[in-house]
């Protein structure tokens, strides 16, 4: 079910084609905050999509005294390259190349359905010190950058985010277990005569 990206209520109103001209193309209203959404996502200084011009995207999630997820996306002339940890590491668990239709999935599902471009850019609970920080961010040509950062406090599309990501870290915490160094048994001593 849809919900307002900005308050997270699920009373909407859906606009009809003819009226989405006029509400700068919003598909949606909330009847909580009457905020429209659903808005194509352009950015505003180059009439661009954001999903033509994206080449960076990085997802950390950290836990105090939980460990770090973190997912990182690089796309250049060579490819796109996906790398992902599942714990406190310098090196990644996983890092292979991504396919661009994945690449174009990721990012539609982002903006089509979790309205990316419409979040507010700071989730912030001051009253709770510890617990969890995540950021999202992402760089566009033209070094543009848009980051969004969240401290014990998330957007309505939180769930839907992890869901998202989770079949990237799976995929880390996999590896991560087939690297993990074993010591051997220690050998039996022979008593001593």
């Amino acid at each position: 079910m849809k919900r307002c990206p900005k308050c997270g209520r699920k009373s909407l109103m859906r606009y009809l084609p003819f009226n989405r001209e006029a509400n700068n193309g919003a598909k949606y209203r909330c009847r909580n905050c009457n905020s429209n959404f659903g808005t194509p996502p352009v950015c505003r200084e180059t009439g661009e999509d954001y999903r033509d011009i994206a080449v960076y995207l990085e997802f950390r999630v950290s836990v105090f005294r939980g460990g770090r997820n973190r997912i990182l996306i690089k796309k250049d002339n060579a490819g796109i390259e996906l790398s992902a940890w599942s714990r406190l590491s310098p090196d990644p668990d996983i890092r292979r190349p991504m396919e661009n239709a994945e690449w174009k999935k990721l990012l539609d599902r982002l903006y089509g359905e979790l309205y990316l471009h419409e979040w507010k850019k700071s989730f912030v609970e001051p009253k709770i010190l510890d617990g969890m920080q995540w950021e999202l961010k992402l760089a566009f040509t033209g070094d543009r950058v848009e980051s969004y950062y969240g401290s014990n406090r998330y957007p309505p599309y939180w769930e839907k985010l992890e869901e998202l990501f989770d079949p990237y870290w799976q995929e880390a915490r996999s590896a991560a277990s087939k690297k993990a160094i074993i010591p051997p048994p220690p050998k039996k001593r022979k008593p001593k005569k």
